[in-house]
């Protein structure tokens, strides 16, 4: 400071920043100074030296992971489970640690539940075509099958025998009359056809029944009786004897029953006769056409026609006496006896009286030919004329008669057996006589 010089002498030590290096292992991880490494890599910090100076250390770490597995066991009442080196056969939470290959430990969480088993032995019935439910499983087929069931840390072990029920299929022939109904189930059926009804069986499953339904017809006779007059008739037990239609049924064991529809008819022939002091003039009516007439006194038997239809036949009585006439009819009923007084006032003078004389004809009987012949006092015409029982012309012919003995044949070959009568009228009056033509 006065001018002088002033030597300064420094010594001076130069101190070096420095740089370190580190590898460590850890598991999981590692606070370095505050810092938290949880992963493998290379990490620096700046230190200070002794020195003073800056010292820069790199740390190589490589972070293991230590492993926990948390698991849950079931085993069954009895039973055990190994974990480790450890036994457990009891439940509840087990914590076991094992250390690894990089040396962390390995930490197994471990819950373990008891199953609890209880078994049930079910026989059940389905019906064909339904499905038996257990659990999670369905079944719709026959035989056994085992189904384990959990609920409440119990497992239900259910061994089931199944029996599939076969649905019953029924055919089934009916024969029913008409009218009547048959009952399937609940269901009434009346007429022909095939009808299939779903019943239940004893076993509660479907009972098919296939009904085929025949509907036989009654049986309906009809029939027309005729009675006559004063009786009757029985259908069936029941006695009719008035005219009309009755409805009888009478019941079969074997078959339907039988309708019978009866018309019953009384017929009741009826007979007139009278006298016109020349001929009798008979005539039927009433019940069943045609009618047989039968004419007689009490010799019997003089007239019997048939094939009558309520016309009129006559006959010349010759003797004095009672004659009956009586009507049959188609049914054979008989009419009430009809009599006629009749009293001949010129017994046969009264050929003579009508310029005839000696009238013969013969033979009489006969099966065709007739020969007429007798003797005129003088010329004259004669009417000629053959007449049936029913008072039918059938022959009629003019005859020129000379004085003298007259002949005549007369021909009924076409013409069938019965009684003819000839009639001859002259100017005087009238002559008639009975032929008889028959085989």
């Amino acid at each position: 400071m006065y001018g002088c010089d002033s030597v300064h002498t420094l010594i001076a030590t130069i101190n070096y920043a420095d740089s370190t290096y580190s590898n460590i292992v850890v598991c999981d991880s590692f606070d370095w100074n505050g810092l938290i490494i949880d992963s493998s890599g290379t990490y620096s910090q700046i230190f200070t030296n002794i020195s003073g100076c800056d010292s820069i250390h790199y740390l190589t770490i490589d972070v293991n992971n230590s492993y926990f597995v948390n698991q849950q066991i079931s085993i069954n009442q009895g039973d055990s489970v190994l974990v480790g080196g450890n036994f457990y056969s009891a439940a509840g939470l087990y914590i076991d640690s094992f250390p690894t290959v990089d040396g962390c430990d390995s930490i197994i969480n471990t819950i373990i539940s008891i199953n609890i088993y209880t078994y049930q032995f079910d026989t059940v019935s389905i019906c064909e075509g339904s499905v038996y439910l257990i659990g999670n499983s369905t079944y719709s087929f026959s035989g056994t099958y085992i189904d384990t069931i959990q609920g409440n840390g119990v497992f239900i072990v259910v061994e089931t025998n199944l029996d599939v029920l076969s649905t019953y299929i029924t055919s089934n022939n009916y024969d029913i009359c008409a009218g009547e109904s048959i009952l399937v189930g609940s269901n009434f059926y009346s007429s022909a056809g095939i009808y299939s009804d779903t019943l239940q069986s004893v076993n509660g499953c479907d009972s098919i029944v296939e009904s085929n339904i025949t509907v036989n017809p009654l049986i309906n006779v009809n029939q027309y009786i005729t009675i006559c007059e004063g009786d009757s008739v029985n259908v069936n037990g029941n006695i009719y004897s008035s005219s009309g239609i009755y409805i009888d049924t009478i019941p079969s064991s074997v078959s339907c029953d039988t309708i019978y529809n009866t018309e019953i008819n009384v017929s009741y022939p009826q007979a007139t006769m009278q006298y016109d002091s020349i001929l009798l003039i008979a005539s039927g009516s009433g019940g069943m056409q045609p009618y047989y007439y039968e004419i007689g006194n009490e010799d019997g038997m003089l007239v019997y026609s048939i094939n009558n239809s309520g016309n009129t036949i006559t006959y010349p009585p010759i003797v004095t006496g009672t004659y009956y006439f009586i009507v049959s009819d188609a049914a054979g009923c008989l009419s009430d006896t009809v009599f006629v007084d009749v009293t001949i006032e010129d017994p046969p003078a009264f050929v003579n009286d009508l310029i005839i004389k000696d009238l013969e004809i013969f033979p009489n009987p006969s099966n065709a030919i007739f020969n007429l012949s007798f003797y005129s006092d003088y010329n004259h015409k004669i009417k000629l004329r053959i007449v049936n029982i029913i008072g039918e012309v059938i022959l009629k012919q003019v005859i020129n008669v000379q004085i003298g003995d007259f002949r005549k044949e007369i021909n009924l070959d076409n013409y069938p057996n019965s009684i003819y009568f000839l009639e001859l009228e002259t100017d005087n009056g009238l002559i008639i006589k009975k032929l008889v033509l028959q085989d």
